[in-house]
């Protein structure tokens, strides 16, 4: 159930993914003595937005080439990304298991419409519209 109401992937800016990808093995070490040279005159929070400067600092030193292939490589994961999401809740399975989940799904959805209504506080209403196969695919409507 949880798998087809993901949320949407996001896009990655190419800052990001240079950090996930250089901050411990490169970036991190050449950081660590800027820090240890104003950390007795900064507050410790400052370290946050001083390392994303520096970060920000070595993206824009690097080469464009460099910069153009962890862009590459951000729009080749959030394309793949986006592909899982879309298809998730895609039925790829039999007529017979699609009439199977249409039988049992008086089993999954009172609880889910109760939680939701216990947490909300509100009268809930859920409805499944769908071609049925014991109704030779007309489409009926499940309360």
């Amino acid at each position: 159930m949880t798998q087809i109401a993901s949320v949407r992937p996001r896009k990655k800016s190419a800052l990001s993914m240079y950090m996930q990808l250089h901050y411990k093995n490169r970036l991190k070490a050449r950081f660590d003595p800027v820090w240890e040279q104003v950390k007795d005159t900064v507050p410790p929070e400052a370290r946050i937005s001083m390392c994303n400067e520096f970060v920000r600092g070595c993206w824009e030193r690097e080469t464009k080439e460099f910069q153009k292939g962890i862009e590459d490589r951000v729009a080749e994961e959030y394309a793949k990304a986006m592909e899982v999401y879309k298809a998730k809740g895609s039925w790829d399975d039999t007529a017979e298991a699609y009439q199977e989940a249409w039988d049992s799904i008086d089993e999954v959805l009172p609880p889910i419409v109760d939680a939701i209504s216990k947490r909300m506080g509100m009268a809930v209403s859920l409805m499944l519209v769908g071609p049925v196969g014991r109704a030779k695919g007309d489409v009926i409507l499940r309360r």
